[in-house]
């Protein structure tokens, strides 16, 4: 492109350089998990101990009582389904007893014993000591319970499936091929019922080795899709800069009018370079997207201040004729140039049209009328009066 006409200094605008053009990648995100550590519960407190008061009645009324008509069968020498009634010396082994006692209520309650073929106890006896043991397990219910251990369960099929789709996405269910889940109390996630058969050992080895396939991708990777596109490359209302060379060496300071280094020929800075934006309009370059996803467009350029409203170039990029987001501001002058990336866009498969815009330089009118506009020649230098 040749040269631009000069303008007046005073209506100078800013102008647009796109340098390298734009250039597209696809973006992919990933999800981790973190297992948050639990903090083990603490045991379950003991009960309380027998005291002296219990351990005292039960040496008065309740211990000659078993000796009269339990120890026979249920003492130290062949004890019937070994219970023995016998051990309780302290209160200690009296605290330690619960379930002992429990079995010995239980017949005295339901008149299990003594048989039928033992003495019978008088009812006022039985009476006090079915009331004494009463007194004493209900008095131990009062501290806390002990559930016991919490059965260590597997998941059922629905749990399997649903804990699959939540932590890798797929929504396979290769549980509808386990066996049917056994039910306890109506409930199909009952730890107790819930055993692992051979052939459900079997199945979950066939569903992980499904499930990693579909996960793990063992093909090779495939280069993420870029896109650039030279400045001159791109059509639009603004014309192709013509090729611009690297300026020649400048000479030294004061040689042949030279400005010393860092200048252009004649002492002025070099042309610039890329694709020049010397009014508003738009360039753009057409793509096809070889898939659906998440792109990123980025604009390398640099621009110029305009001298009449001191405004940086404005640029706005679109998509199929729609912007991709608001315009930004060229702040780089043209010693540097920068890459603005735009937000992340989910574009479909196809051919796509991407524009850039200039928005805020001047119009082709403005052009045309400062190209037409002649330059006031400088006056010519006065020669200074002769001296005598």
């Amino acid at each position: 492109m040749p040269p631009l006409p000069p303008q007046p200094k005073q209506k100078r605008a800013s102008r647009l350089c796109l340098l390298a053009g734009m250039a597209t990648a696809l973006a992919i995100t990933g999800v981790t998990a973190r297992v948050m550590p639990t903090t083990p519960s603490a045991p379950a407190a003991a009960g309380p101990t027998t005291n002296d008061a219990a351990w005292q009645q039960f040496q008065t009324n309740v211990r000659p009582f078993l000796a009269k008509n339990c120890y026979e069968c249920h003492g130290e020498k062949d004890p019937e389904n070994n219970l023995r009634l016998d051990q309780f010396t302290d209160p200690a082994s009296l605290a330690k007893g619960r379930s002992t006692l429990e079995d010995a209520y239980d017949k005295l309650i339901h008149e299990e014993m003594p048989p039928d073929d033992k003495p019978r106890p008088s009812q006022s006896q039985l009476t006090a000591v079915i009331a004494w043991m009463e007194q004493r397990l209900n008095a131990e219910d009062t501290g806390p319970a002990n559930p016991g251990r919490v059965t260590l369960r597997r998941l059922n099929r629905t749990e399997y499936n649903n804990t699959l789709r939540d932590l890798l996405g797929l929504d396979l269910h290769p549980a509808d091929s386990f066996p049917l889940d056994m039910t306890g109390y109506g409930f199909d996630n009952n730890g107790d019922v819930l055993s692992i058969a051979p052939v459900l050992m079997e199945k979950y080895i066939a569903a992980a080795s499904l499930v990693l396939d579909k996960v793990i991708n063992a093909e090779p990777a495939t280069p993420t899709p870029l896109k650039r596109w030279e400045d001159q490359d791109l059509d639009g209302t603004i014309a192709r800069s013509a090729p611009v060379a690297a300026p020649p060496p400048a000479p030294p300071r004061g040689v042949n009018g030279g400005a010393g280094a860092g200048a252009g020929a004649g002492g002025r800075r070099p042309p610039p370079l890329g694709r020049v934006f010397n009014q508003v309009g738009e360039v753009h370059g057409d793509y096809d997207f070889p898939s659906e996803g998440t792109y990123v467009l980025r604009v390398k350029a640099y621009g110029t201040q305009g001298s009449a409203n001191r405004a940086r170039p404005s640029v706005q990029v679109l998509l199929d004729g729609k912007p991709v987001e608001e315009a930004f501001t060229v702040k780089e002058d043209f010693r540097f140039a920068a890459i603005y990336p735009l937000k992340p866009l989910h574009i479909t498969a196809g051919t796509h049209r991407v524009s850039i815009v200039f928005l805020n330089g001047p119009s082709a009118a403005e052009v045309a009328t400062a190209a037409s506009t002649p330059v006031a020649a400088a006056p010519p230098p006065v020669a200074p009066p002769p001296t005598a």
